[in-house]
């Protein structure tokens, strides 16, 4: 119970106010959640939870505010987003230094992401998904969320990459979002 109550705090199961063609995130069959090992696939990403590329920028969207959810919104706007705190600020900060060294750390599934005199905190991820009947049917996605909190222009991107098995897993991802970084930073 109290997973599935902080993953709709998350936003899980929640229409976004943005809408491009992707599927609400949910949990698949959140009342058979019924054992600690379905529970456990299903907390780290795999299990019973479908999260939209959207609604993973919203769940880290708290590391750097404080604890707040924050909806996503198009770059170009400037209105002041609506916050809604379900994480203290403490925790926020915690994992926003872990996601910091998952970048910066030369161990760090983040590595590649890596770019001197910048501070971004990320995330590396991959997901199963039916496939078409080659690797036991299933394909991976490689997933890479990245954060920029600097101070003038702070911005969250995340990246999926389709059969990224046969592309390097995340690392992939990883390589391409620090290059948009690169090319953003310099506009």
């Amino acid at each position: 119970d109290t997973f599935i109550q902080k993953a709709k705090e998350f936003g899980i199961g929640e229409p976004l106010p943005l809408r491009y063609g992707v599927k609400d995130s949910q949990l698949a069959n959140e009342a058979r959640i019924s054992n600690d090992v379905l529970l456990a696939d299903t907390g780290y990403g795999q299990g019973e939870i479908l999260v939209n590329i959207l609604n993973l920028n919203k769940a880290y969207s708290v590391f750097v505010n404080e604890g707040n959810i924050v909806n996503p919104r198009l770059i170009a706007d400037n209105a002041d987003p609506d916050k809604k705190k379900i994480i203290s600020e403490e925790t926020a900060g915690e994992i926003f230094d872990f996601l910091i060294q998952a970048v910066e750390n030369e161990e760090g599934p983040g590595h590649d992401a890596y770019i001197p005199g910048k501070t971004l905190a990320g995330k590396t991820g991959t997901a199963e998904v039916p496939g078409d009947g080659e690797n036991n049917g299933l394909d991976e996605l490689g997933w890479f969320v990245a954060i920029d909190k600097n101070e003038n222009t702070p911005y969250i991107i995340s990246l999926m990459i389709e059969n990224a098995k046969d592309k390097g897993g995340s690392k992939a991802a990883v390589e391409k979002v620090r290059n948009f970084i690169i090319d953003y930073s310099n506009n």
